[in-house]
């Protein structure tokens, strides 16, 4: 548990205790034993927790959570912590906190049913906003160090995929995937559902619409893959999915995103995990990463009406990409972005489809067999 108290760390009794439950120190702790974790252990680890605060406060002690300072941290960072004391001031806090404990504990947890981020947040009335829940919700995570997965909490569903590929959870629901897309929902990521799959690739496509286009043109088919998008910015459930793919059948892993500092911004969510995650390292994947590169716009002669100028808003992503240590490690991606700024231009993937109809298929089937990846 990250809970301890100031007067043991100090050695003197004189000095008033104070109970400390250290969201920062989690991130030294966790790795794959904390990755999936029984409901029992979980619900142990929240009972030692609440009862170390309940006492520390019975005792008359000054009760502080450490949080992590999102604002100040980046992807792979060590992370700075603000100290919550209990306050008049931070009461709410503190409030939200525990309230958010103790929901997951008599509720999700407790019946081992999965809810979303949002039912949590209609579901405690405490909370501002969907993004304070959000972060409460983190910080809970961090004190208890596990994976948010554990407390059977996930983002709203959002992913599609489709290719050979069946799920069947613990209570009996099946999942096929082979003949039409389908969503990506919390009970396919859990440990216990069994997955089957003969697929000797797994795509990730940026944006719905390309990807309603390969699946129409029976790409997963041509290439025995199977193909996923997130919609744009992949939510942790299609992220988990993919890892867990990965993780079960070591299938090599493309992504496909536009020529811009957006779609440079999401092909790096999935390869390193979102910088607002301490957990992220769980939503990770080994991603090739095929395109759309400057080098492709000029080999196949795109039209200049297929090309814009870049906004302010996207040099400005693309800076802090290039600030990002995980980017920096990367020569090839950091001359990708470098490019972008150079250039002074972006492109969707759809701008393929000007050299001829549905090139993007093949486009992609060139990529992969060829082996042009970074």
């Amino acid at each position: 548990m990250a809970v301890r108290s100031g007067a043991a760390l100090c050695g003197n009794r004189s000095v008033r205790a104070r109970l400390v439950v250290r969201v920062g120190d989690a991130m030294a702790h966790i790795g794959h034993v904390d990755q999936d974790l029984c409901p029992a252990v979980v619900r142990e680890r929240i009972c030692g927790l609440a009862v170390a605060y309940a006492a520390a406060c019975a005792d008359g002690c000054t009760a502080i959570i450490e949080t992590i300072d999102r604002a100040n941290a980046g992807r792979n960072e060590a992370r700075r912590l603000r100290a919550r004391v209990l306050s008049a001031r931070s009461l709410r806090y503190h409030m939200q906190f525990l309230h958010c404990l103790a929901y997951i504990f008599n509720n999700p947890l407790r019946h081992e049913s999965m809810i979303t981020t949002r039912e949590l947040y209609y579901s405690l009335p405490i909370f501002q906003s969907p993004s304070a829940c959000r972060q409460i919700l983190q910080d809970v995570c961090g004190a208890l160090k596990i994976a948010r997965h554990n407390l059977f909490v996930e983002g709203s569903p959002k992913g599609l995929a489709i290719g050979d590929m069946s799920m069947e959870e613990a209570n009996g629901i099946m999942h096929v995937f082979a003949d039409h897309p389908e969503l990506i929902v919390p009970g396919m990521t859990h440990r216990s559902t069994a997955v089957r799959t003969t697929a000797q690739m797994v795509i990730i496509v940026e944006k719905e619409a390309v990807f309603s286009r390969f699946v129409s043109g029976h790409l997963h088919h041509r290439m025995q893959a199977i193909l996923i998008t997130g919609k744009g910015v992949p939510d942790m459930l299609t992220r988990r999915l993919i890892r867990r793919l990965q993780d079960l059948f070591d299938l090599p892993t493309y992504g496909l995103f536009d020529y811009n500092p957006s779609g440079a911004l999401i092909m790096a969510t999935y390869k390193h995990g979102s910088c607002s995650s301490f957990d992220s390292q769980f939503y990770t994947c080994h991603l090739r990463y095929i395109g759309l590169f400057w080098s492709d716009l000029r080999r196949f002669q795109i039209g200049a009406h297929a090309i814009k100028e870049l906004t302010a808003r996207d040099r400005s992503v693309a800076r802090s990409l290039l600030h990002d240590p995980a980017i920096a490690a990367s020569d090839s991606v950091r001359r990708v972005i470098s490019d972008m700024l150079e250039n002074g231009v972006k492109s969707d993937l759809e701008a393929l489809n000007d050299v001829e109809f549905d090139f993007v298929i093949r486009f992609v089937q060139r990529k992969i067999f060829s082996g042009e990846y970074i």
